[in-house]
């Protein structure tokens, strides 16, 4: 029976899905279930630490991850005994971190003492100021989520409890980087990360998929950008450092690419089904695999997932797309051959190459901040 091989056999973020359940209804949500309220059983988080825990692939490390719905539907009451079965269970000589990606709808001060207890690191979902962000996220009542989010932010600042912001860029916020950087300075929020609207699971359209997306997000970096500089502001973009290190430090390529390597990124759905490469492929299937999951929690280990026939097929045909990336894109040695989830939600295929998400996420980053750092040095032509 064949086996994948593993370059890095470690476990470095672990994805557990609590709930697919959200108790919003984001226009671009990517989630194919989030109106189930189904969630994660207590008997499902002991098997799946128990089974982490005791597999060859673990270094000192392991990062998890709540996400993949509203995390915070199942409530503090759930997430102290989740915390409790997974440190009886801890290894003494392993470090674990939680992190926690949220709306901050259900933010309450209860939550920010759990948060504390377990040193949880908190990112909140906004798309900035409310007529930007009300535009795409919204009640399930068709209202709009602003008000309800910065409650939530605001608790977080008044107990100085540290977090950082995703935002979301579509067209429309694309046009505004001022107000964008405005807001963020005027509410004291000072660690950004940008993601743009992308071509993902249901969520099959993008607003930046038209004409001249490439030039509109370019503009928009550069000016927010020249923003964060002119001010002097407290302002620290996720997309900028990340570009800024992978340029100076060449080296850096040597840590590789999560999503595309097997196990580095393992992610297990609210009943045990177990995935692994992008997160974002949990709940879906493939044209030509089938469903992308490797195995459940409940009937198998997880040096099991590398002999899934399943899985091996998906992990040749993402090979073979980073080594079409390799010979045919001059970005590679910067992003190592992107996301196989949206090379798959794109173009059908995990052994394609480029895509929307890699043009405006990547590409477009890092030419801006290349052209920023050549300026400063004086090397334009």
């Amino acid at each position: 029976m064949r086996t994948a091989l593993v370059p890095r056999p470690s476990i470095e973020m672990l994805v557990l899905q609590s709930t697919p359940f959200c108790n919003l209804d984001c226009s671009y949500c990517y989630l194919p279930d989030r109106n189930s309220k189904r969630k994660m059983s207590m008997a499902t988080v002991e098997r799946t630490f128990e089974k982490v825990f005791r597999s060859p692939f673990l270094s000192g490390h392991l990062t998890v991850l709540w996400h993949a719905g509203e995390p915070l539907v199942p409530g503090t009451a759930y997430y102290a005994d989740a915390f409790a079965v997974i440190e009886r269970l801890r290894p003494a000589d392993l470090v674990v971190s939680h992190s926690i990606q949220t709306n901050a709808t259900l933010l309450n001060e209860e939550w920010i003492d759990l948060f504390r207890a377990h040193d949880v690191r908190v990112g909140a979902s906004i798309d900035g100021p409310q007529e930007i962000n009300d535009r795409s996220r919204k009640t399930r009542s068709g209202g709009g989520s602003f008000e309800q989010t910065m409650r939530g932010i605001r608790l977080l600042q008044e107990h100085r409890y540290p977090f950082h912001v995703i935002t979301v860029l579509t067209q429309q916020s694309l046009q505004q980087p001022q107000q964008l950087f405005d807001f963020y300075v005027a509410n004291g929020i000072e660690r950004i990360a940008f993601n743009v609207e992308e071509i993902e699971g249901v969520h099959g359209t993008s607003s930046l998929s038209g004409e001249g997306a490439d030039r509109n997000v370019r503009r928009f970096y550069e000016t927010f950008m020249a923003l964060t500089e002119s001010a002097g502001a407290k302002i620290e973009v996720r997309e900028f450092v990340g570009a800024f290190d992978a340029i100076a430090r060449p080296e850096s390529a040597g840590y590789g690419n999560p999503l595309a390597e097997p196990l580095r990124t393992l992610s297990i759905g609210a009943n045990g089904e177990i995935s692994t490469f992008s997160p974002e492929l949990l709940g879906y299937a493939s044209p030509r695999h089938g469903h992308l999951v490797f195995g459940n929690i409940h009937q198998h280990e997880i040096a099991d997932v590398l002999q899934d026939s399943t899985f091996l097929a998906v992990s040749e045909e993402i090979a073979s797309g980073q080594a079409r990336c390799r010979t045919s894109c001059e970005y590679f040695s910067i992003c190592l051959g992107g996301s196989p989830a949206n090379k798959l939600f794109e173009n059908g295929r995990f052994d394609s190459t480029e895509t929307l998400f890699c043009r405006l996420s990547k590409k477009a980053v890092i030419d801006v901040v290349l052209g920023r750092m050549e300026a400063e040095l004086h090397l334009a032509l």
